[in-house]
């Protein structure tokens, strides 16, 4: 036999064990870098975070807040330097005078970051009852210049350094601003809707977004529910039918402040049945069903 015939025999040997190697090269390059655990109390992500090397302390994850948050009492704790005067933040329907301060280290099991921005204020009125009290919040700025993957089934969030493969069944969608993504219909019709991890329904509504598309509220006898119940929601390519749907309050109050919102809000009591991979830098946001999900 001639080396060259010996040579091809050898490769083709040693062809799976090639075809292996690279395989791993390749899921090295995309595997998670760091992961951190999670709980879900209440349908709301709560991390244990290290704060200025103290802690650790319960943090909700809030993709639909612009910015992180302490409690007024975690920030006397930790002597935290504020800003002497304040500014209002706006909710929905709420306004909630903050003091601006700032995190020299904020540490998520092994990721860590330096002088977090961050506001100061009373957050206990906010919170249910019946479950563990969070002292703070990590927002969009935490989050927004990282690959984050939050793994509902399994309760873990991983940071990846870049974008795991794909699946042809994934849903995937751009997205602008804070997570707001264009491709959903209401009742066949378009409309921005915000991926809020900080919202622990599965949807809701803003009333301007019920007098727009006409919808009606549902009623017990003569008392009208702050329910709608829709013919149907499309996420890409995703249907859903006859879908009930909580109503933000309407209030004067909140009038004003309902215009520069999206219309629509996605949240943890519909995303908790999925891996949600973000890749901030990018605008990519997928939805990934759990048994689709390629071996680690």
């Amino acid at each position: 036999m001639n080396k060259t015939r010996r040579l091809s025999r050898v490769l083709i040997l040693l062809l799976p064990v090639i075809l292996s190697i690279i395989g791993s090269a390749f899921a090295q390059t995309n595997s998670p870098v760091l992961e951190v655990p999670f709980n879900f109390d209440n349908n709301e992500i709560v991390v244990l975070a290290m704060i200025n090397n103290e802690g650790p302390y319960r943090m909700l994850l809030d993709t639909g807040s612009t910015v992180s948050y302490v409690d007024r009492g975690l920030a006397k704790k930790l002597a935290l330097k504020q800003g002497k005067k304040g500014n209002t933040a706006v909710g929905y329907d709420t306004r909630e005078k903050v003091y601006p301060t700032k995190l020299s280290s904020v540490r998520l099991g092994p990721l860590e970051a330096s002088d977090v921005e961050a506001f100061v204020y009373d957050m206990t009125v906010d919170q249910a009852e019946g479950f563990e009290k969070f002292e703070g919040v990590l927002g969009h700025g935490f989050l927004k210049n990282r690959i984050v993957e939050i793994d509902y089934p399994n309760r873990v969030i991983r940071f990846h350094t870049q974008m795991p493969f794909g699946s042809q069944d994934d849903l995937k969608f751009s997205f602008h601003d804070e997570l707001v993504i264009d491709d959903v219909r209401i009742n066949g019709h378009q409309i921005d809707a915000e991926i809020d991890t900080g919202l622990d329904l599965a949807f809701q509504l803003l009333p301007r977004t019920i007098k727009a598309l006409k919808l009606q509220y549902e009623h017990y006898g003569s008392v009208k529910l702050p329910v709608i119940t829709l013919d149907s929601v499309t996420l890409g390519t995703l249907s859903l039918q006859s879908v009930g749907v909580l109503s933000l309050a309407n209030s004067n109050k909140a009038a004003d402040r309902e215009k520069s919102l999206p219309g629509f809000y996605i949240g943890n009591g519909f995303l908790k049945r999925y891996v949600m991979i973000v890749d901030y830098p990018n605008g990519v946001v997928i939805l990934r069903s759990p048994p689709s999900m390629e071996k680690r």
